[in-house]
């Protein structure tokens, strides 16, 4: 890559996060950590839609990484109309919903191995969440070139 390149998805339906993880014992009284369900069902989604939409020849990104991503949560149902009708101009943020640093790490886990090497390489992220009468988690991802040593010319 000689300049950097951006791909941008859209994941349909509430967005997700990366939740705790989970112990429990098997009936012979081993201990089993887990992920829960829903974020393995989320980080899936996420995988399956950069696969659908990424470059034929993509190999995962070696370089530097940015990501921005907008999480729209559904407007509650139970707000007054004019609240809902700010809540529809997807401006009114959303704090009374999951940890934004828990969206970002579901879904650049999810993006392990497949757009680039390792989460690692993230240097600036971006978390935004706001309101929709769409739900859905909007993710832009940046990469760029890496860092080539310059040649000497005569």
């Amino acid at each position: 890559m000689s300049t950097e390149t951006c791909i941008v998805l859209e994941i349909p339906g509430e967005p997700g996060s990366k939740g705790r993880a989970r112990s429990g014992r098997t009936k012979s009284g081993h201990t089993v950590h887990y992920t829960p369900e829903k974020t393995v069902i989320f980080e899936n989604l996420v995988r399956s839609r950069f696969s659908e939409i990424k470059p034929f020849d993509w190999t995962p990104h070696e370089g530097v990484v940015d990501i921005e991503i907008d999480a729209y949560f559904p407007i509650p149902k139970s707000w007054p109309e004019w609240k809902r009708e700010i809540a529809a101009g997807e401006r009114m943020r959303a704090p009374n919903r999951m940890d934004w640093d828990n969206i970002g790490k579901a879904i650049c886990d999810a993006l392990n191995h497949i757009a680039y090497r390792d989460d690692r390489q993230v240097t600036d992220g971006l978390v935004r969440k706001r309101y929709s009468e769409h739900p859905r988690t909007e993710i832009t991802l940046t990469f760029y070139p890496e860092l080539k040593k310059p040649s000497k010319e005569a």
